[in-house]
C-alpha cells in the first residue's frame, strides 16, 4: 500500500525517482496518483520493446527465476501465454 511505497522514500526531498513499472499496468494507477500526489510530475522512459524483454530475460536468468537452460524463444514463448 502507500504507507510501504513511502518507507521506500524515507527522506523529504523535491525529486523522488522510481524505476519500477509493475504498478503502471494498472488502471487504477491514474487515479491514485492524482489522489495522493496531485501535484506529481511524472517522466516515462520508454524502451525499444525488444530491448526490454531481452533485459527481462537476462535479469530473470540473473535471479535464478528461470533455469539457465531455458532459451530465449522459450522464454518469449511463455511470456506469450
Amino acid at each position: 500500500g502507500l504507507a510501504g511505497y513511502r518507507k521506500l522514500f524515507p527522506r523529504e526531498a523535491a525529486v523522488h525517482l522510481d524505476g519500477s513499472i509493475a504498478y503502471m499496468r494498472s488502471p487504477n494507477t491514474p487515479a491514485i496518483l492524482r489522489k495522493y500526489l496531485p501535484d506529481a510530475r511524472l517522466i516515462f522512459i520508454m524502451r525499444p520493446p525488444i530491448d526490454r524483454f531481452i533485459s527481462s530475460y537476462y535479469f530473470a536468468r540473473q535471479r535464478y527465476e528461470i533455469a539457465p537452460t531455458v532459451s530465449l524463444d522459450a522464454f518469449w514463448a511463455q511470456a506469450r501465454n
